[in-house]
């Protein structure tokens, strides 16, 4: 067992560079971020040395978040709310409230629930969803829509508050968050 584990870590560690790619609209929304003056903090279930090969890649494709963890440098990893909390205090978040974790499975929804903070389901280039790029444009868009609902209700019921198809629809997420924390502020 202990063989084939190794054989397994050599393999994953060669291939994690082939993984680095941000999924289409992230560019953008990073850009659209930092346009609004937002951090972007980022959480992973990778271990702290597969994030120092990914992350370098990442960055040549132009992904370069102002903080981010691995399960390996906190207590536990997800569903535990730790790595949320260690970017708010890096980035020196004050507020639950003015937080959003955006994730593609139901542990990242439920880590966002854990840490009481916004949790926004990705569909499309998630993991929930289970289809590349390519299987997303080739797909039947009938079939798409039933596994997309689908995969949206296992994200609600992990706790999202909010499911969208793709990331670049969180600005609208955030329109619509920020006009609820301003309403409740009225009160």
């Amino acid at each position: 067992m202990n063989s084939l584990y190794e054989r397994f870590e050599e393999v994953l560690f060669a291939s994690l560079e082939n993984f680095a790619e941000p999924v289409p609209g992230m560019l953008e929304l990073q850009k659209e971020l930092r346009d609004r003056g937002l951090k972007i903090g980022s959480t992973t279930g990778y271990t702290k040395e597969m994030l120092d090969i990914v992350a370098p890649k990442a960055k040549t494709f132009g992904y370069c978040p102002d903080f981010r963890i691995t399960s390996t440098e906190v207590p536990a990893g997800r569903p535990y709310p730790y790595m949320i909390y260690q970017n708010m205090i890096t980035l020196a978040v004050p507020n639950v409230s003015s937080v959003i974790k955006i994730g593609d499975t139901t542990v990242d929804m439920k880590e966002g629930k854990n840490a009481g903070v916004w949790a926004v389901g990705i569909l499309k280039g998630g993991s929930e969803l289970g289809l590349s790029q390519k299987e997303v444009e080739s797909m039947d868009p009938a079939e798409l829509k039933k596994l997309m609902d689908a995969t949206a209700k296992r994200l609600y019921s992990a706790g999202a508050d909010y499911v969208v198809e793709q990331v670049g629809d969180l600005p609208n997420i955030i329109d619509i968050i920020n006009t609820k924390m301003n309403a409740e502020e009225v009160i």
